[in-house]
């Protein structure tokens, strides 16, 4: 079997378990037996069993660092030419530095293109291959002073005053489709396309005047038929009987350009959609920036981010929800007129400026604007035609956007600061209720302070436990007993009053402070039912909600068994609220997390019920013991409205869910008589007590269990 024909072996090292299973991942796809180590140590030990064809080190491993190895490995005799890469930081000149110093043969800048790796190793072992064949040709050209006949490579030989051709071996004959007799004594400058002449003269220069004994350079050769061809030429100054002569060595490299290619196109476009990706639109939009100064002209830059692809993926899976992301490009690619897109310019086909930027966002440039209005109608045009129902696997599926407008020089200079504005009313877009525009407006800066002051306070707030949380009483209204408590957190500022839950909660979400305000709230509750014990106060729960944001959180359980056990009280007597989106975000983990709380006595209750994506099918798999009727339900009821039915229907589906039921919002006597008809028992709402601080809550249970009812 031909060397050609064997599997490389490729060393790795690197001490992070996942970054290694990745490498060997992309590796063996390229069908390479790789051979891992977790530290230097191993990585020797294995070096020396194996003997890999090419060597992948992280600069900082345990026992000994990649550059330690890689020097270890050049000491060998073996290793003195294999690849050697080390895996560093892209900013660490000093570590690059050193990697090269110790022998690397190139270095990789972390985060690692996962896709380009398998071709960056391919590369350097071709490259590896190629080089050792050039050495072998050239040392037996110095020792013997003959040329190898049966070269693969293309070699001449050539005088020391001129480039007159002496001799030409088979393969370039071959390749070149001319004979010796035709080539003996002919110039290779004749050999060179016209539009490399110049450059090849120059690049010949050092080795013609004896300034250097060897250059290596690239060009373009002309075969007799007249078609052209990209070659790696090496020209070695070297002696044949004792007269200086030129020994130039050819190697046709058009498949390594097709391969360098295709890597600068995958460095550039986005391998899913084929949209140029965010780097490419970065620098096309800082080239049209410069453009834009000399013509005095407007830009529209539109950030467009698909609004609850996440619930695709989660329920169809990734593979749909990237075959999603295809259809998308190819209706923006299409929703787009010639004169609407950067077209025009040199070399940019008319979606050269539509771009993918990542996951679900997208962005596209309008030049030449003249008309605010005009760029309106583009953007609801995007919009109709992202909005229209496609079929995807079976199901029919309807996305809408949300996009923000920045436009050029009005709203910024430069790529970063123009890509912010449209990224930051893109998010006021998203605030608005999604499905929306908005064109950025400096007041969108002053309203982001806002909230970023907010997040500021709300951090200090929780770093000193100054939340606060009221109690909603749930009464049986068979009984008229209270029977249990939602607790909910309330935010009173010094200086703006009370702030409400939908605005602070938000801010939490996105700041990831929501675990730590989940956990006081929490925490708050169980230290709040331990006291009321010990005033004699007893409550069959008390509710706490816990948001989708705050459920993914890897140590839930552990959080609120450690909440639980620490404050000495039942976990009988804590009964977690789940909004329907936080059941959908992760199905096996969610159930998993459920099943473990309800394993140790904690209630689970459905929250929100109605106003999420959930289906009877996907309930049945939670571990439940309550729904929650939501208010916005209980609202229509009476008066006329026609909510009954369908809050009838809920109970209905509830009690064949073997689940018990809880109404909140009750305002009216009129919602409460209805609820009591469809053997409702347990509620809570306004018109029983709104929710009210501890000691008032104490006060209203003592007034209740004394025979007061509340209604």
């Amino acid at each position: 079997m031909s060397d050609a024909n064997v599997k490389k072996t490729v060393l790795i090292a690197d001490d992070d378990a996942t970054s290694l299973l990745l490498m060997r991942q992309v590796l063996e796809n390229f069908d390479y037996n790789v051979v891992d180590a977790k530290h230097g140590g191993e990585a020797m030990e294995r070096y020396y069993a194996h003997r890999p064809d090419a060597v992948l080190l992280d600069l900082h491993m345990p026992e000994k660092n990649g550059l330690e190895v890689c020097s270890e490995i050049r000491v060998d005799e073996a290793g003195e030419h294999i690849p050697i890469l080390i895996i560093t930081g892209a900013d660490d000149v000093e570590s690059i530095n050193a990697a090269f110093s110790a022998g690397a043969t190139d270095f990789l800048a972390k985060p690692i293109n996962w896709h380009l790796l398998g071709y960056k190793i391919r590369y350097v072992l071709k490259n590896a291959d190629t080089q050792a064949q050039k050495r072998r040709a050239e040392d037996l050209a110095e020792q013997l002073g003959t040329v190898v006949e049966n070269s693969s490579n293309e070699i001449f030989l050539f005088g020391e005053n001129s480039l007159d051709i002496k001799y030409a071996n088979a393969s370039a004959r071959k390749n070149l489709g001319y004979d010796m007799d035709y080539l003996s004594g002919r110039s290779l400058l004749e050999l060179v396309s016209k539009s490399e002449k110049e450059n090849f003269v120059m690049q010949m220069e050092p080795v013609a005047s004896a300034e250097k004994k060897e250059v290596v350079f690239e060009t373009y050769l002309q075969r007799g038929d007249g078609t052209g061809y990209p070659v790696e030429i090496r020209v070695h100054r070297t002696v044949q009987q004792g007269a200086p002569v030129h020994l130039a060595i050819i190697q046709d490299i058009t498949r390594r350009k097709k391969t360098e290619e295709r890597m600068r196109y995958l460095a550039y476009y986005d391998a899913l959609t084929g949209l140029p990706n965010r780097q490419f639109f970065k620098d096309q939009l800082a080239l049209l920036i410069d453009m834009v100064k000399r013509s005095n002209s407007k830009i529209a830059v539109l950030f467009i981010d698909l609004d609850n692809l996440k619930r695709v993926n989660d329920s169809l899976g990734h593979s749909m929800g990237d075959m999603l992301l295809k259809q998308v490009a190819e209706r923006l690619k299409n929703c787009i007129r010639q004169s609407d897109v950067v077209g025009k310019m040199s070399r940019m086909s008319s979606q050269s400026m539509i771009s993918r930027l990542g996951g679900d966002e997208f962005t596209l440039v309008l030049n030449h604007v003249e008309d605010r209005k005009a760029v309106d109608g583009v953007v609801k045009r995007i919009q109709q035609s992202i909005g229209a129902p496609l079929q995807l696997g079976g199901h029919e599926i309807v996305l809408t956007a949300s996009i923000g407008v920045a436009f050029i020089p009005d709203d910024g200079g430069d790529v970063e600061t123009v890509l912010k504005c449209a990224d930051t009313a893109m998010y006021n877009a998203k605030k608005a209720g999604r499905n929306s525009f908005k064109n950025y407006d400096k007041s969108m800066e002053k309203r982001s302070l806002v909230r970023l002051n907010l997040e500021n306070e709300l951090r200090r707030t929780l770093d000193n436990n100054q939340l606060i949380v009221h109690y909603q009483p749930q009464i049986n209204i068979e009984t008229g007993k209270v029977v249990g408590a939602e607790a909910l957190v309330r935010w009173q500022h010094p200086a703006e009053g009370m702030i409400p839950p939908d605005t602070f909660i938000s801010v939490a979400e996105e700041a990831g402070l929501i675990y730590q305000l989940g956990s006081q709230v929490l925490d708050n509750a169980c230290r709040q039912i331990k006291a009321w014990e010990r005033e004699g106060i007893e409550l069959q729960q008390v509710a706490v909600n816990v948001s989708s944001v705050q459920f993914q959180h890897p140590d839930l359980f552990g959080s609120i068994m450690d909440i639980i056990s620490r404050n000495g009280i039942s976990p009988r007597k804590i009964e977690l609220e789940v909004t329907e989106s936080a059941l959908m975000d992760d199905g096996e983990k969610t159930v998993q997390t459920l099943r473990l709380l309800r394993s140790m006595n904690v209630k689970i209750a459905v929250d929100d019920f109605g106003t999420g994506y959930s289906s009877l099918s996907y309930l049945k798999r939670f571990p439940l013991n309550n729904l929650k009727i939501d208010k916005a339900f209980i609202s229509d009821v009476g008066g006329g409205r026609s909510g009954e039915g369908i809050v009838s229907a809920i109970i209905a589906m509830a009690r064949c869910l073997n689940l018990g039921i809880v109404a909140e919002g009750v305002e009216t006597a009129e919602q409460l008589s209805f609820l009591q008809k469809q053997g409702v028992k347990i509620v809570q709402g306004y018109m029983l007590s709104k929710p009210i601080a501890a000691d008032q809550f104490a006060k209203f249970v003592q007034r209740n269990s004394a025979g007061q009812k509340s209604y």
